[in-house]
């Protein structure tokens, strides 16, 4: 081991230069989208905001550094900027080659299932012999059901119609981000016109994961080995749409994302086992690297979990080489790594609340650690990580989706330590179960228990109503913002403060219910091509009945469901033909249903066989109303 005084001062002296770095980036990546897109009045704001980044840069880099390394943080800068650019055009800036036709030739490059169907990305060209000519391939997306069966590097063969990803800003948000990420087509392929190839056997990642579910599945109760698959693998699809909506509406749904509360507790097992033999921490820190690099294959690699794997890799590389550890570059250093592969992840929702949260967390923890200091350390703790976490991602959620959460402030105190506890003792009783299955299985008892508690909290904060779609810019939302900002004001007495603060969301959870949670009409009729959709609500019900058979007035319904739809809600369909079934699908994928009525089982028809099975995938109650 160095001592202190010897220890290399790399990571020191570029602590606020790689602050200025990233936001150079982040300019940069700004002004080349708003290029591309060709939005005059965001390129110049982009423009002005690269060339300030880059003058404060040049400025206290000048100023606090010595000659040798001002230089060298220069030379690094420009070349992150030339390697952005590079990278910007490779992705966006190639021409689009032109498909005609409607047979294509296709390798899958991805493939992401989702609650109703996998997501799957494709490498296509006209012939088997252009998919190996960069020239005349493109990158296209399509969805596909559950049942058909495709996996990364199938060859395949399909007929299909193509809808061009064009750099527009009248796109709309999602075809604009697949362009960003430099998929040219959305592909529609025609049913039964998929054909499979050549096809490979499954990946180590698939074998793995199918060994750590079935095991899961071995020792848990269905409901709890649903939640871990769901926390292991960083996949919400494994848990059903109620509970889903139960811990989105509690304010703890990021305790599902797969992020660096998976990564902490997984690097408790090497540290707990490997030390017990005396092995050198810089080897149990290589061991532990690469078993979270293991952990990001296997899950995918969210972009949550990229954050968390670096870091912690970053903080190894420090330990190993004796470098000054400094948490904030670690996170810039993170976030410039991620951006210069991926720039596209800029604009993800994902990467804004992953990177948005820890910097809050980091940044203002020890200035609401001492607004909390007179409460229990249990629940200051959890106090101070909520609010810390908040103060950068509410804004966030709240200017991208127009939602307002203050269950969060409650729940996270008790939910977040308990889906902690769950997932270390299932790993505990997992490597039980290695050596005894029996033994594992009656351990595994504990953990149903955990989660039946989870899941009852989850519930209860659920039903508290402290979830607000809020459509436009409300004076209490900025209020209540200031609020949070309040402990952070050089003031001696920290206490008032505090509990101003809690008085203050305390206030606006009244003002919000009151004007956001209250439906203003009963009853609204939607009139689509002579046809007549009622809206109504009955108690804690909101009941649906008519037909729907225009999309234009279905996205009219689901808009007005976000702002008034109550309690459960329930669905009458007068003549389950195919509009009809069509545009109430949207709806049910949109909702949390409780049961639809119909009348009569439209088990004749493919489209109406697919709605059934949509009802019994969501637990949705169907009731056959025969005359």
């Amino acid at each position: 081991m160095q001592p202190n005084s010897q220890r290399i001062n790399f990571f020191s002296f570029l602590s606020i230069p790689l602050f200025f770095i990233s936001l150079n980036l982040i300019t940069l990546i700004f002004s080349l989208d708003a290029f591309f897109l060709k939005n005059q009045n965001h390129l110049v704001l982009g423009i002005i905001l690269y060339v300030s980044s880059f003058f404060l840069l040049l400025d206290f880099s000048r100023k606090k550094l010595s000659p040798n390394k001002f230089l060298s943080i220069i030379v690094i800068t420009l070349f992150f900027n030339l390697f952005l650019v590079f990278k910007t055009i490779t992705i966006r800036g190639g021409l689009t080659y032109s498909l005609k036709g409607e047979s294509f030739y296709g390798q899958v490059e991805k493939v992401t299932p989702k609650r109703y169907n996998q997501q799957v990305e494709i490498k296509f060209a006209k012939t088997l012999k252009d998919l190996n000519n960069l020239e005349k391939t493109n990158k296209g997306l399509t969805f596909l059901d559950l049942n058909q069966k495709i996996k990364p590097q199938d060859l395949i063969h399909f007929k299909a119609k193509l809808k061009q990803t064009t750099n527009s800003k009248k796109s709309s948000p999602f075809l604009t981000f697949l362009n960003r990420k430099g998929i040219n087509y959305v592909i529609n392929i025609k049913k039964n016109c998929l054909r499979t190839i050549t096809t490979n056997p499954p990946s180590l990642k698939e074998k793995v994961k199918m060994a750590i579910a079935g095991q899961l599945d071995l020792l848990f109760a269905p409901s709890t080995s649903g939640l871990l698959k769901a926390l292991y693998f960083g996949d919400k699809n494994y848990l059903s749409k109620k509970m889903l909506t139960s811990f989105k509406k509690a304010g703890v749904l990021h305790t599902l994302a797969a992020s660096g509360l998976h990564v902490g507790l997984l690097s408790l097992l090497p540290f707990f086992i490997l030390s017990l033999f005396k092995i050198d921490k810089r080897i149990i820190y290589l061991v532990t690297l690469g078993l979270i690099s293991f952990y990001l294959y296997i899950t995918g690699a969210p972009v949550s979990l990229q954050r968390a794997s670096l870091m912690f890799g970053f903080y190894t590389l420090q330990k190993i080489f004796f470098l000054d550890q400094n948490i904030f570059n670690t996170l810039f250093l993170t976030a410039i790594t991620i951006l210069l592969i991926y720039p596209f992840e800029l604009f993800s929702l994902g990467f804004q609340l992953s990177f948005g949260a820890t910097f809050g967390i980091l940044f203002f923890f020890k200035s609401y650690q001492k607004t909390f200091s007179y409460l229990p350390s249990f629940i200051q703790n959890s106090l101070t990580l909520t609010f810390s976490a908040q103060i950068m991602v509410l804004p966030i959620i709240f200017f991208t989706l127009k939602e307002v959460n203050l269950s969060g402030f409650l729940s996270n105190i008790v939910v977040v330590p308990l889906v902690g506890l769950i997932l270390i003792s299932s790993i505990i009783i997992n490597l039980f179960a290695l050596l005894s299955v029996p033994i594992g299985k009656v351990l595994a008892q504990g953990t149903d228990l955990l989660f039946y508690l989870n899941k009852s909290i989850v519930q209860a904060a659920s039903s508290l109503g402290g979830h607000f779609l809020i459509e436009k810019n409300s004076f209490m939302v900025m209020l209540l913002f200031l609020l949070l900002l309040a402990p952070l004001l050089p003031i001696p007495q920290k206490k008032r403060l505090s509990l101003v603060v809690l008085v203050g969301i305390i206030f606006s959870w009244g003002f919000l219910h009151y004007t956001y949670a209250n439906p203003k009409n009963k009853i609204k009729y939607f009139y689509n091509q002579g046809q007549v959709l009622s809206v109504r609500q009955e108690g804690r019900q909101t009941i649906l009945q008519g037909e729907l058979i225009s999309y234009s007035t279905t996205q009219k319904v689901i808009k007005f469901l976000h702002k008034q739809a109550r309690g459960n809600l329930i669905l009458y369909l007068d003549k389950p033909n195919y509009k009809n079934i069509k545009n109430f699908s949207y709806i049910i994928k949109k909702f949390l249903i409780s049961s639809c009525h119909l009348p009569y089982k439209p088990t004749k028809s493919l489209y109406g066989k697919r709605f059934l099975n949509l009802l019994e995938k969501d637990d949705i109650t169907l009731i056959v109303d025969q005359k």
